[in-house]
């Protein structure tokens, strides 16, 4: 079987016709001029991050806690674990991110924590319930950009 991929080597930004393709690479030259680094650039939509301290609120005020109390060290605190994950799914922050900005030690632990809550959430029905109210609530708030921010 021979297979001709000419048509292929033709053109680095995609697939398609002469006129999509030049539009394509237009589109890309104007985003590149805002850009100091090639891998900033995305061709695909984006979801804007949330504001922390956003996330916190929105999460606080559905399991009626204030937001200083995420911050505050306790054993096998639930509602740390759950600003942990929310913070890591819609702030975009970083397990070691989440454990500086809650004082919860570090980045392995915040994992630890995250991995509990999900395990946790298979068992329980009330907690995912309470996750499933969470993201409903976090998904209204986020937006979704066409191309790159």
């Amino acid at each position: 079987m021979i297979f001709h991929l000419g048509a292929l080597g033709a053109s680095a930004c995609g697939i398609g016709g002469e006129s999509f393709l030049a539009w394509v690479s237009e589109f890309y030259g104007k985003m590149a001029e805002n850009k100091k680094r090639p891998e900033d650039i995305s061709l695909r939509n984006v979801i804007e991050r949330q504001n922390p301290e956003e996330v916190l609120n929105i999460v606080g005020a559905i399991i009626r806690i204030e937001v200083g109390e995420f911050k505050t060290r306790r054993r096998d605190a639930r509602a740390r674990a759950l600003a942990s994950y929310y913070l890591t799914c819609y702030a975009g922050l970083t397990q070691r991110e989440v454990a500086e900005y809650l004082n919860v030690g570090t980045g392995s632990s915040v994992g630890k924590q995250m991995k509990k809550l999900v395990n946790d959430r298979g068992n329980d029905r009330k907690l995912a319930k309470l996750m499933e109210t969470m993201e409903g609530r976090l998904s209204h708030t986020q937006n979704v950009v066409a191309g790159d921010r």
